[in-house]
């Protein structure tokens, strides 16, 4: 669970806070005038900022598992697995966040009314079962709680990539839901302004 909460904060800080700092310095405008679509540099911000976040957590992971002996019982190539599509998912909200906020303590708010209704209903500190019954399928719907029950369930019982159908189902949903956010609120004009 806190893995999956340290992959949404990396990732939107990541890319949320970095669209901005390209508005406050200039870059963007400076991008506005080339060729590059918005879905291509989307893209290429998203996998950039993935391979430092996957870098990251590989470091914390490896701590983990050497210095307090935590045991992975499914593959570490599915857990990454997870940690990559889980990346995907929080880069391309960020990117939205991103494209929301306009300087940089506009971000900060911003982002916090994403990730604090995440922290508290996804499951990472206290089950989703203990919520009130009217709010546990909306906290099942969140991408923190898809990614989170993920790992565990990889982490803790073994299971495969493959094996996890349900959560699975709903990661590539949210995938899409935030690239296409990502792409739809991501205008030149008003970014780059």
């Amino acid at each position: 669970g806190i893995l999956a909460y340290m992959l949404m904060n990396l990732c939107i800080a990541g890319s949320g806070y970095n669209l901005v700092e390209y508005r406050r310095r200039g870059i963007l405008k400076r991008l506005f005038v080339t060729p590059i679509k918005p879905k291509d540099f989307i893209i290429s911000i998203v996998l950039a900022r993935m391979f430092i976040v996957i870098i990251q957590l590989s470091v914390i992971l490896a701590l983990a598992i050497g210095l307090l002996k935590i045991n992975i019982l499914g593959g570490l190539y599915s857990l990454f697995g997870v940690i990559v599509l889980g990346a995907f998912i929080f880069l391309c909200i960020g990117f939205f966040l991103g494209s929301l906020a306009k300087t940089q303590e506009a971000i900060r708010p911003i982002a916090l009314l994403f990730t604090l209704p995440q922290l508290i209903l996804s499951g990472i500190f206290f089950p989703i079962s203990s919520l009130p019954t009217l709010i546990q399928p909306i906290a099942h719907a969140l991408p923190l709680s898809a990614i989170a029950s993920s790992t565990r369930d990889i982490a803790n019982d073994g299971a495969s990539l493959l094996a996890i159908h349900f959560n699975l189902i709903g990661i590539l949903i949210w995938m899409f839901v935030s690239f296409f956010i990502a792409t739809k609120f991501f205008d030149w004009q008003k970014v780059a302004s």
